[in-house]
């Protein structure tokens, strides 16, 4: 699992080095800019509230911070844009890889494995979704670690004992996210016969070949209560671990909510108290919002749809991943065991499917 989470890491720097490698610095500069913005606002609170404040300085601060905010969004944009490219490339490199293994493989025996079709249909999710996710994960994460390590000196210096706090917090959501992500992909693998039996249906439906005979029989709707059907069973599934995930994440923020007010109380205590600054409960709550909001994004983001890879082990974006969830040479083949599930759509599958 981690030789293949490295290797779809590392993935955009193959498909396209430069830009990847572009991307990355402007990803690690827009991590720095709302630390650097946080320090600026700081500084500029407390020359205001200080009684001898310079007119000058408190503009130069206004100006910079005011600056910083929107380099943070120029950059954000731009790394948008190289990100993009960083994904057509992923997804051409990825679905030129997987269909080279395809058409590389001998004789017909895994065209007709309903196994075969099982997992090249997760593969093929994997291709076209995957790519996208992966780049925005990588992204995610890199700005999420620069963003933490520079707001780790606010906290220490404002309230120490937050830093730890913040920390047991991030770890929990990230492996309470980790399991969702699991339970999601176990799903995915287990429903995914019965959704490539609704694609079937549903191109009987629509194939000329099968016209004829669906009209002669008057399967259409026998096909239609299928494909409907099977629908329905995979959105309830995929639903099902949806509602887990949302109800672990909302927990978890409460958490994080209860976690961050007793701090704030205790900043704002020592404010009054004269041990702190109202500059120090500025960084302080620009620390603790960062780091709330923006941690689980990137731990959120390695589960969504195209991401599902990391527990079924069948579905990559790497180049041996992708390639190895396909059967080998030496795999048995397997007869069809129910209908549908052979991947073509003629007027005799559909007399044999229909007559079931």
């Amino acid at each position: 699992m981690i030789r293949n989470a490295l290797a779809a890491l590392a993935l955009p720097f193959r498909a396209t080095p430069l830009v990847a490698t572009i991307t990355l610095v402007l990803t690690v500069v827009a991590g720095a800019a709302p630390a650097t913005g946080a320090w600026l606002t700081m500084l500029l609170v407390d020359e205001l509230t200080s009684g001898t404040a310079s007119a000058g300085r408190a503009a130069f601060l206004a100006v910079a911070s005011a600056l910083v905010g929107g380099l943070a969004i120029a950059v954000l944009y731009v790394g948008g844009h190289l990100g993009e490219v960083v994904h057509q490339r992923v997804t051409l490199t990825v679905e030129s890889r997987l269909f080279q293994r395809i058409a590389t493989l001998p004789g017909l025996r895994h065209i007709e494995d309903p196994a075969f079709h099982d997992r090249l249909r997760l593969a093929e999710q994997a291709a076209q979704e995957a790519p996208g996710t992966i780049s925005q994960f990588t992204q995610e994460l890199v700005r999420s670690v620069v963003l933490l390590v520079s707001f780790t000196g606010a906290l220490l210096v404002v309230w120490p004992p937050m830093t730890l706090l913040l920390l047991a917090s991030v770890v929990t959501a990230v492996f309470a996210r980790l399991a969702t992500a699991r339970r999601e992909a176990a799903t995915e693998e287990a429903w995914v016969a019965t959704d490539r039996r609704r694609l079937f249906y549903r191109a009987l439906l629509t194939d000329v070949r099968a016209a004829k005979e669906i009209r002669l029989f008057g399967l259409g709707e026998l096909l239609h209560t299928r494909m409907v059907g099977s629908l329905a069973t995979v959105s309830g599934a995929r639903l099902a671990a949806a509602r887990r995930g949302t109800l672990v994440q909302s927990a978890l923020a409460l958490l994080g909510a209860l976690v961050a007010g007793a701090g704030t109380v205790v900043v704002a205590v020592n404010v009054v108290s004269g041990r702190s600054s109202v500059g120090d409960l500025v960084l302080f709550l620009g620390a603790v919002g960062a780091c709330r909001t923006d941690c689980p994004e990137w731990c959120c983001s390695s589960a969504r749809p195209g991401a599902r890879s990391g527990s079924s082990g069948t579905t990559s974006t790497s180049s041996a991943p992708v390639t190895t969830c396909l059967p080998e040479p030496g795999h048995p083949p397997r007869r069809p065991s129910s209908c549908g599930t052979s991947g073509s759509a003629t007027p005799t599958t559909a007399r044999g499917c229909c007559a079931a």
